[in-house]
């Protein structure tokens, strides 16, 4: 079995069949830190029920609310680094976050 097949039924255990239901074996997974701002997602549009996601480079990562993930739903506009898992399905990214902390300077962005 390939390793991102590994990596997608360890991810589908870890988050449960609630929010994975449908997954394809084909989607691409790994580990993965990103840095951004919290904001909020309207729940209508993300089937895992995402409430937000945080961005870094015009690139949304939507925060899957397990874990860590939970609490960055009270951070929205904060500037963070987050660590998890990073899964792209159907062209959406989604990140299962295990830790964060809060940047207080955004001296990392370019052009800043």
């Amino acid at each position: 079995m390939p390793t991102t097949q590994k990596r997608a039924i360890n991810l589908q255990k870890f988050c449960g069949s609630k929010y994975f239901t449908g997954a394809r074996q084909d989607m691409s997974t790994g580990p993965i830190r990103v840095r951004g701002y919290v904001v909020a997602v309207p729940r209508s549009l993300d089937a895992r029920q995402a409430r937000v996601a945080i961005v870094q480079d015009d690139v949304e990562y939507r925060v899957v609310p397990r874990g860590a993930g939970v609490d960055l739903d009270d951070e929205v506009s904060l500037l963070v680094e987050a660590t998890g898992m990073h899964e792209e399905q159907d062209g959406t990214h989604y990140l299962i976050v295990r830790n964060y902390k809060a940047l207080e300077d955004d001296s990392w962005i370019e052009g800043r």
